[in-house]
């Protein structure tokens, strides 16, 4: 996590050094291209899967802008799903860390500037890489989880206020939801399918260049 953190920090220096270099010629909603950090928090347990308590991660990302409404990104991020106590979907007691280190694909409508703060609306195809460190615990037996990867959609609204010509603090919330859960399995045999649907919540920073 140290790592992506200081990559993340490095990403966003670098941008800022760019964004210098141009000037500020331009509000940030005209300029193509932006980078972002975002600290993400989950609440799971939708779908009827009582496995994770919650989950945190951050995120950092590029976007591009193909107009001022229109643009696409990618990005990347560390995430760790609890879990803790008895799952009832598993129908034994769970206890530790899911990593979950989620690729993603984004497209971008900016709905509405209202100077004080700009409006954005996204959809993401996200691709997460599982690695799990869950103990799965029944009958006296003890076995560590295995999770399959899983592909989601994330649906979100994103609320953009400015701190400077090319810096912005960003809040948004969304919904995220499975097209392929992850298989799961443990103590010799299969568990229910891992369902990572979940309302989340974040705030971070946007660079724009």
């Amino acid at each position: 996590m140290r790592t992506i953190q200081a990559w993340m920090a490095g990403t966003l220096a670098a941008a800022v050094l760019s964004g210098a270099a141009h000037g500020a010629t331009a509000p940030a909603w005209m300029r193509q291209n932006e980078v972002t950090g975002e600290v993400v928090i989950h609440a799971p347990g939708l779908g009827d899967f009582d496995v994770f308590d919650y989950a945190y991660g951050i995120e950092i990302g590029y976007r591009h802008w193909w107009s001022d409404i229109l643009g696409v990104g990618v990005g990347i991020a560390y995430e760790n799903w609890v879990a803790g106590g008895g799952a009832r979907n598993w129908a034994a007691d769970a206890d530790g860390d899911l990593r979950v280190y989620p690729l993603s694909l984004s497209g971008y409508l900016r709905a509405a500037d209202l100077g004080w703060c700009e409006l954005v609306t996204l959809v993401a195809l996200e691709y997460a890489i599982c690695d799990s460190e869950i103990a799965v615990s029944r009958g006296g037996a003890s076995d560590t989880a295995s999770v399959d990867d899983s592909v989601n959609v994330r649906l979100g609204l994103e609320f953009g206020a400015p701190l400077t010509d090319n810096l912005r603090l960003t809040c948004g919330v969304g919904f995220q939801f499975p097209l392929m859960k992850g298989d799961a399995s443990a103590l010799g045999g299969p568990l229910m399918d891992v369902d990572m649907q979940s309302f989340y919540a974040g705030v971070g920073l946007s660079l724009a260049f």
